[in-house]
């Protein structure tokens, strides 16, 4: 062999050689990307209580000319409690004229007044203390839960003179489940609430009878915390459900990184898992910014540091005025996602005894599938809906507690879609012009690399690999959905005779008198009762989801179709009318606690979703009942 084909041979292997380490680089730089993409958005750099206050807007949203809001009311107790010296007197004035122009007198915003007054409390105690007070003996215990729970806080955060506060306590400590826990409704407890009543409990845990009703509780919590160290409420892991609980055990003076010493992640790295690149929080991993999660990781993290620094409580406002501004601390941040989770506090006050008897495995949990928002004007003929029969098999509910949900979180939601759906034709053709213009691109850039003689395998197999992933993401990860496809379904006039069926209906009369910039069938009727032909494994959410798009109704929810949680139908929203407004759904009389993505209907079943102002408790057995033909 001649020097010359050797010297070609050794450059073609050198070529090959070349080309494979190429292909392993760009792999691993995709991989590399990849993960430092998610470890960006998972974990803000920088102080995170700096970061979340940056992506709330604090302290503009607060001064100048504030907007009043739900997120700005939670925010500024915390914000204040972080920097005792700031001038929120502004917001104190917005919130004085919003009062005063706002008629707050119905039932439905009895948690808005105990908030504005928590607020006061913060701000102004003595400025504002008629209203303070006003409010304590007009709306503490007056209604749900909630109610007593937040009364009771605001008596106790600077120690009001309130006849009332014994009668807080006793109707608490009566309502609590033998399990050991609270719920907005039903008879199994929920973290969220929970943890609340254990927030508002604190003050009071050295009385023997809320010392036995908080160790029940705690032993509650540790049993509701999951194996990967998060918790839940109504079946889905969110980050207020870890914040609720952090902010439980802070009340109570436990850190709550240290205290449940059971080898998990620490709570706030559980919290912090939640955090987006621009400092705010998602409700459920890999979710959008939502700002009531986002508030509520700004209060269980700010809780946090004014228990390792002061010794305080988010809530009790006495202490938090006496306290000192501590020497810097020159071994680092005080902030809770920077210290070592694992490393114990000495300005804890003492703990709780706890009980002998609890229970540190997760054990099931409440899934209800509460209020949720929508409006639309449905049709007047009753129709038949046939759904496509290939369901997947229902996993644990994944819907969330309609207190979550803010009037400023729209863009979130996503409009209904059904994944299983059979492929349609638009959808197909634009899906197919899409990876046709990929692969187009990738064969002009490798005809680009042979013209210009450049076409060695160091260079075409990057190409071909971004092509490949580009294929995939078009074809596997985006949906392409017209409007027509969205509203498309397979519809018959009649069900083939002794057919199984379900029937449901949407209504949303409860709303009828509230002053909405929509308008409402003055029968309080979005759709008339609809005949859905049962299939095997048909959920509440599957009959909701074929009816609206049947009949031109739009659906938001958040999560997949097993945990959908509906926040809108048909334009009209959760909290439209009032902090406890939203969708509720019924099945035969009985409002289910499980999540409408996971209740599997019977044939027979008679479903209503009922637009409902207070929680679910106004809609009740009969009251939604309508006759077809009046």
């Amino acid at each position: 062999m001649s020097a010359s084909a050797m010297q070609h041979r050794q450059l073609h292997r050198r070529s090959r050689i070349t080309g494979v380490a190429c292909l392993f680089l760009t792999v691993a730089l995709l991989l590399g990307g990849l993960f430092a993409t998610i470890r960006i958005f998972a974990e803000p750099d920088g102080d995170v209580l700096d970061q979340i206050q940056v992506s709330l807007g604090l302290p503009d949203a607060l001064s100048g000319t504030p907007s009043v809001s739900y997120v700005n009311d939670w925010s500024s107790i915390a914000y204040l409690a972080l920097h005792p010296d700031a001038d929120l007197s502004d917001y104190r004035s917005a919130l004085r004229q919003y009062i005063d122009s706002t008629d707050l007198s119905l039932t439905k915003d009895i948690p808005a007044k105990l908030r504005m007054a928590l607020v006061f409390s913060a701000i102004a105690p003595d400025e504002e203390s008629d209203y303070i007070q006003t409010v304590l003996s007009t709306c503490a215990g007056n209604g749900n839960i909630m109610n007593y729970i937040t009364g009771l806080i605001l008596a106790d955060s600077h120690h009001y003179d309130f006849a009332g506060r014994e009668a807080l306590i006793s109707h608490l400590l009566d309502i609590q489940f033998a399990d050991g826990g609270w719920a907005l409704t039903g008879t199994q407890s929920d973290t969220d609430v929970t943890s609340m009543a254990l927030a508002a409990l604190a003050p009071h845990r050295d009385t023997p009878a809320v010392a036995t009703a908080v160790d029940k509780a705690l032993s509650r919590i540790r049993a509701l915390r999951r194996p990967n160290g998060e918790f839940a409420s109504y079946g889905v892991e969110n980050a207020e459900s870890s914040a609720q609980v952090s902010l439980a055990l802070c009340a109570l003076g436990l850190d709550p990184d240290t205290w449940f010493n059971d080898g998990l992640p620490a709570l706030t790295e559980v919290i912090r898992g939640y955090a987006l690149s621009d400092g705010s929080f998602s409700h459920v991993h890999g979710g959008t910014s939502n700002p009531m999660a986002t508030y509520q990781a700004f209060q269980a993290l700010a809780a946090c540091r004014l228990l390792r620094e002061y010794g305080a409580a988010l809530y009790d406002f006495d202490a938090l005025n006496e306290r000192k501004t501590p020497p810097p601390d020159e071994t680092g941040s005080s902030d809770p996602l920077e210290t070592d989770p694992h490393e114990s506090t000495e300005t804890n006050p003492p703990a709780p005894v706890e009980s002998d008897t609890e229970t540190k495995s997760p054990s099931p949990e409440t899934e209800t599938d509460e209020s949720q928002p929508g409006s639309g004007q449905g049709t007047e003929t009753e129709s038949t809906i046939t759904p496509e029969s290939d369901q997947s098999q229902p996993v644990e509910a994944q819907t969330e507690p309609e207190t979550r949900r803010e009037e400023s979180e729209r863009e979130p939601d996503k409009e209904t879609k059904a994944d299983d759906s059979p492929p349609r034709s638009a959808t197909s053709v634009w899906k197919w012009i899409a990876a046709g213009a990929v692969l187009l691109g990738g064969g002009i850039a490798i005809l680009a690399l042979a013209l210009s003689h450049h076409l060695t395998p160091s260079r075409w197999i990057p190409v071909a690999v971004a092509v490949l992933v580009l294929l995939g993401i078009v074809l596997f990860a985006v949906r392409f959905e017209s409007v027509d496809d969205h509203f498309h379904v397979e519809t018959s006039t009649e069900p083939e005779s002794g057919a199984p069926v379900v029937t449901i209906d949407i209504l949303c009369y409860n709303a009828l008198s509230s002053d909405l910039l929509i308008d409402l069938p003055q029968d309080g009727i979005l759709l008339k009762e609809t005949t859905v032909l049962w299939t095997e494994d048909l959920s509440v959410w599957d009959v909701l989801d074929y009816v609206c798009r049947a009949n031109g109704i739009v659906t938001t929810h958040n999560g997949d179709d097993t945990g959908a949680y509906v926040t809108g139908i048909g334009g009209m929203y959760e909290m439209d009318c009032g902090d406890l407004s939203g969708w509720v759904y019924v099945v035969n009389g009985t409002q289910p606690s499980k999540g409408c993505g996971t209740y599997i209907c019977e044939p027979g079943d008679r479903i209503h979703w009922v637009y409902s102002l207070e929680l679910g408790r106004d809609v009740k057995e009969g009251s939604y009942d309508w006759n077809p033909n009046p």
